[in-house]
């Protein structure tokens, strides 16, 4: 498998290339038959130079974000976001963080191409932006240009019809590489999309999902090359399991499985890891088919799934199965202490508690749930930030250039300082580890169950299902009208004009 950079290098290397055939194709029809040699000489005995692979920034800088040159006259882009997530938008000086400076510069850069000002945002609690877009819109007042908001909750205040359609909004192009491919496949209902995530949420990018292992565990007890199992298909559920039963050792010496012991893994099984293992099935919540709601998770698969993981996160001694009282924040400290060969968490912590451990480690893609699966699955943890644009919101030209712009150059400069960053760590920095933050960043996932689940869909409930040992067909009986009702009231957002 090729890298990210390796692969957009060689695509641009070809757009070169034909360019310069092109040029010398237009150059022989207007002078004519010129003297060639075979040794690459060019007209007049002259040697054409060699093209070189591009670097990595070259090959970035050189996608445009298509926007034309504009003057906004000093205009002030008012935003708010969630102020857990709040360096997404808002960095107000260098601070020696690179991913802070690299934030920094983007705003500055784009402040300057259009000659725009960026008020510092109104950093409050997911709960607030909704009191606050609400009481805004209510108002008919032109607060903001800009709401990043937590997703679930975002998802939910889409009912009320308080975003603009993205749709509108000019110069947004939803082809481009900073926006997750599978938005416009799976979110886009009818020409619209009220809810969005792009680069230029970082949040977007280090609430991923991945699983965490380590190399020192992993060589001890003779695991094989994950890297390679992940490139060849092959990094399945089965095979998690599989080569966590190869890891356990009674650490305190006391003779009964504790929580100080030495395990093949470590799982918390919150509401949004537990989602995590069904995309990264590739088994859907629910989807939209014919203009109707379609219980996707209503299937033999999710049985299965349900079986495979009770049987391995309850009934297994080498895994330490932790279902109250913790987050991804608390699998990732626990990994750090250096005894679990693997725990699934989000990206995030790499840079911060898993960086700080002690012994080398990798980071891996959710596994797939067979060999046979077309593609690894990566989601997004619910806490991520979404972008969204009040309906009130008047300046709209200048909120769809400088959406796109900013999303544009987080991809090409903040994008590249998060894998550098990670890399700069105890972790292996090698080709292989770029692969597997590629293959992680390729895979994400984003659809309309996830985005609109507004705490009413399945996401969370799945929680209590794994966990409470409930039969499926039970539990989806009891549960099924309640979450069909809240997503075609979500649905009827997107088609009311259909009436």
């Amino acid at each position: 498998m090729m890298n990210l950079k390796n692969r957009t290098a060689l695509f641009l290397l070809a757009i070169l290339t034909v360019s310069l055939a092109a040029t010398a194709c237009s150059d022989a029809s207007d002078k004519g038959n010129e003297n060639t040699d075979v040794k690459g000489t060019g007209t007049a005995g002259m040697e054409t130079e060699a093209v070189s692979e591009p670097s990595e920034e070259d090959v970035r800088r050189a996608v445009s974000d298509n926007i034309p040159e504009l003057d906004f006259n000093g205009t002030h882009f008012r935003s708010m976001t969630q102020d857990s997530t709040v360096n997404d938008i808002w960095v107000e000086a260098e601070t020696g963080d690179v991913l802070d400076d690299a934030i920094y510069y983007r705003n500055r850069a784009v402040e300057e191409r259009f000659n725009i000002q960026f008020d510092e945002v109104l950093a409050v609690s997911f709960n607030d932006i909704s009191s606050y877009v609400k009481k805004a819109v209510s108002a008919g007042d032109d607060a903001y240009d800009l709401v990043i908001g937590q997703m679930e909750q975002t998802g939910q205040d889409a009912l009320g019809g308080y975003y603009k359609n993205w749709y509108d909004l000019p110069y947004v192009n939803f082809n481009q590489p900073w926006y997750p491919s599978s938005l416009v496949k799976e979110a886009t209902v009818n020409d619209k999309m009220y809810i969005i995530a792009s680069d230029l949420s970082l949040s977007y990018t280090i609430y991923t999902y991945c699983v965490y292992y380590n190399k020192a565990l992993a060589s001890q007890y003779d695991i094989p090359d994950l890297y390679a199992m992940v490139d060849d298909g092959k990094w399945t559920i089965d095979q998690m399991f599989s080569l966590a039963k190869e890891v356990y050792v009674d650490s305190d010496s006391s003779n009964n499985v504790s929580e100080d012991d030495t395990f093949g893994m470590f799982a918390a099984l919150d509401g949004c890891t537990v989602s995590a293992y069904f995309y990264g099935f590739g088994q859907p919540y629910a989807s939209i088919k014919n203009n109707a709601i379609s219980m996707d998770v209503n299937s033999e698969k999710t049985v299965e799934a349900l079986g495979v993981l009770r049987d391995n996160l309850f009934n297994n001694d080498h895994v330490w199965t932790v279902t109250e009282g913790i987050t991804t924040m608390g699998a990732a400290e626990a990994f750090a202490k250096g005894r679990y060969l693997f725990s699934p968490s989000i990206l995030k912590y790499s840079l911060y508690q898993v960086r700080e451990s002690d012994f080398e480690w990798g980071i891996l893609p959710f596994p797939k749930w067979n060999e046979e699966q077309d593609s690894y699955y990566s989601a997004i943890d619910a806490g991520s930030s979404v972008l969204t644009v009040p309906t009130t919101a008047a300046n709209t030209e200048m909120i769809g250039a400088v959406v796109e712009a900013l999303s544009a150059e987080s991809w090409k400069s903040v994008m590249p300082t998060f894998y550098d960053t990670v890399m700069d760590s105890k972790i292996a920095n090698d080709e292989g580890t770029v692969r597997m933050l590629d293959t992680i960043f390729n895979s994400r996932v984003i659809d309309f169950a996830y985005l609109y689940d507004g705490w009413n869909g399945w996401v969370f409930k799945m929680q209590s299902l794994l966990v409470g040992n409930s039969d499926f067909a039970s539990f989806y009986a009891k549960n099924e009208k309640a979450v069909s009702k809240h997503y075609e009231k979500v649905l009827d957002i997107f088609l009311k004009e259909l009436e």
